[in-house]
C-alpha cells in the first residue's frame, strides 16, 4: 500500500538509490560519488535490483523534476503518469520497490521464527512480535521504497536467528549460516556487523575448548571478510577511509548533513527525539508525521516493555540460555543507536530511526515479551496486553493511508 500511495522518489534518498541501480544495470560499473553519494555503500542490494531489471528487460526509471514549491509544500517532485497500471520506467521503479518489500516480509517471518525458538509453544507471543516488527509505519514505509536499510536488516535478522540457534546448541551449520549471512549483510550495509554479536557470544559460551572457540571465531570473521572485505578495502584505497564524507569526494548534486561533535547542543536538545520520531513514522522527506501526543503515547510501550523485562529477570522466569539471548537482543538496539551517534559525530549528522532496523526483530520480540510479562500474573503465560501495540500500529497505518498520504500528495 505504501508502494502504491507514495509517489516516485518521495522517500529519503530514493532517487539516489535508483541511480546506483541504474549505473550497475545499464553501465555495468559501480557509480562515482559525484553521481550518487550512495556510491559509498556496498553493492549487493543494488546488484539484485540491476540484475532484475536486466532479466526482465526493463528500462530506466524516469527522472522527476524538483518541485519549485518544495520545501514549503510536502511533495519534493512534480509527478505525472505514475498511476496504475504501471508502464515502462514507472513499472521498473515498482519492481525495485517490490524487491524491498520481499526483504521486509522476510524480516517479519524471521522475527516469528526467532520468537518461537526463544519461547517454544508461545505462538501468540511470536505472532505479536512479528506483527509489531512489521507494522511499525516507518518500517513498512521504508520497506516499500528503493532503499537498502530493510534489505540490510533482513541479513542482520538472519544472523541473529542463526546465532540464537547456535546459542541453543545448534550444530556447525548455524555457524556457517551466521557467517554467510553476516558477509552478505556487510556487502549490503556496514552496520549489519553489529548482528555478529549474537553468534560471537554463542561461540564464546559454548562448551568447546579454547582451540575450538578460536577456530569458530576465525571462521565467523574470515567468511565476511572474504565476501565483503574487497569493497571496504576499495573504499580505503579510493578515499582513505571506510566511510568517506562529502568534503572528501565532492561533486555531489546537493549537500547532505555535516558531522556534529558530541559537544554540539543538538545531542542534548533534539537528537533522541528525532531518532524516536523517525523510528515510529516520519514519512516523505521526514515531512509527513503526527502530533507530539501520538509519539508520546507510542513511547509508553518501550517503557512498559523495559519494566516487564526487569520483572522477568528479577523473577528469574527464563532459562539461562534464553535469558542470555534476551540480553543480547536488548543489546542490539543500544548498539544500533551508538552506531547512529558514531556516524553523526565522525561523518554526517543522521538522527534517523530507520537505522535501528538492523535490530527490528529484537525490538519486536522485546516489546511483545516485556509488555506481556508486565501484565501477566503467571510466569510463562501470554497476556493479551501485548496485542495493544500491534492494534494501535494497524490504526496508525490506516490513518496514514486514508488521511496523511492523500493530503500530502
Amino acid at each position: 500500500t505504501y508502494s502504491v500511495l507514495v509517489p516516485m522518489y518521495e522517500a529519503p534518498d530514493e532517487r539516489m538509490h535508483v541511480r546506483y541501480v541504474e549505473k550497475l544495470a545499464y553501465d555495468h560499473e559501480l557509480p562515482e560519488p559525484a553521481e550518487t553519494h550512495l556510491s559509498l555503500h556496498p553493492p549487493l542490494y543494488y546488484t539484485i535490483g540491476a540484475v532484475t531489471l536486466a532479466v526482465f528487460g526493463l528500462p530506466e526509471p524516469p527522472a522527476r523534476p524538483i518541485s519549485p514549491t518544495f520545501p514549503t509544500t510536502t511533495s519534493a517532485h512534480i509527478h505525472y503518469g505514475e498511476g496504475f497500471p504501471y508502464h515502462n520506467g514507472v513499472l521498473s521503479l515498482h519492481v525495485l520497490r517490490a524487491i524491498s518489500i520481499l526483504f521486509g516480509l522476510g524480516i517479519v517471518l524471521l522475527t516469528y521464527l526467532l520468537a518461537e525458538v526463544l519461547f517454544p509453544g508461545r505462538r501468540l507471543l511470536a505472532f505479536s512480535a512479528a506483527a509489531t516488527a512489521g507494522l511499525v509505519p516507518q518500517f513498512a514505509f521504508i520497506g516499500a521504497m528503493v532503499n537498502n536499510d530493510v534489505p540490510a536488516a533482513f541479513f542482520a535478522t538472519g544472523v541473529i536467528y542463526c546465532g540464537v540457534r547456535l546459542l541453543n546448541g545448534g550444530g556447525p551449520r548455524w555457524l556457517v549460516a551466521s557467517s554467510l549471512l553476516l558477509g552478505l549483510g556487510m556487502l549490503t550495509k556496514a552496520p549489519v556487523a553489529i548482528s555478529g554479536i549474537v553468534p560471537l557470544v554463542a561461540v564464546a559460551v559454548s562448551a568447546q575448548n579454547w582451540q575450538g572457540k578460536a577456530r569458530d571465531v576465525a571462521f565467523l570473521a574470515l567468511v565476511p571478510l572474504a565476501l565483503a572485505g574487497w569493497y571496504y578495502i576499495r573504499s580505503i584505497i579510493l578515499w582513505g577511509d571506510v566511510f568517506t564524507t562529502v568534503d572528501k569526494v565532492g561533486g555531489l548534486p546537493f549537500r547532505i548533513g555535516d558531522a556534529r561533535g558530541l559537544g554540539d547542543p543538538i545531542y542534548r536538545n533534539d537528537f533522541l527525539g528525532a531518532v524516536v520520531k523517525t523510528y515510529w513514522y516520519k514519512g516523505g522527506y521526514l515531512n509527513v508525521g503526527f502530533t507530539p501526543l501520538v509519539y508520546s503515547v507510542l513511547n509508553l510501550f518501550p517503557v512498559a516493555a523495559a519494566a516487564g523485562l526487569i520483572v522477568a529477570f528479577r523473577r528469574r522466569d527464563l532459562p539461562a540460555k534464553t535469558g542470555l539471548a534476551c540480553g543480547l537482543l536488548a543489546l542490539l538496539p543500544v548498539a544500533a543507536f551508538l552506531v547512529i551517534i558514531q556516524y553523526s559525530v565522525m561523518h554526517d549528522y543522521a538522527a534517523q530511526g530507520r537505522y535501528l532496523f538492523t535490530a527490528q526483530a529484537a525490538i519486536g520480540i522485546l516489546l511483545a515479551f516485556g509488555i506481556s510479562t508486565l501484565f501477566s500474573r503467571e510466569p510463562g503465560k501470554d497476556h493479551p496486553a501485548m496485542l495493544v501495540l500491534p492494534a494501535l500500529l494497524v490504526l496508525m497505518n490506516i490513518w496514514i493511508f486514508a488521511v496523511k498520504l492523500p493530503a500530502a500528495y
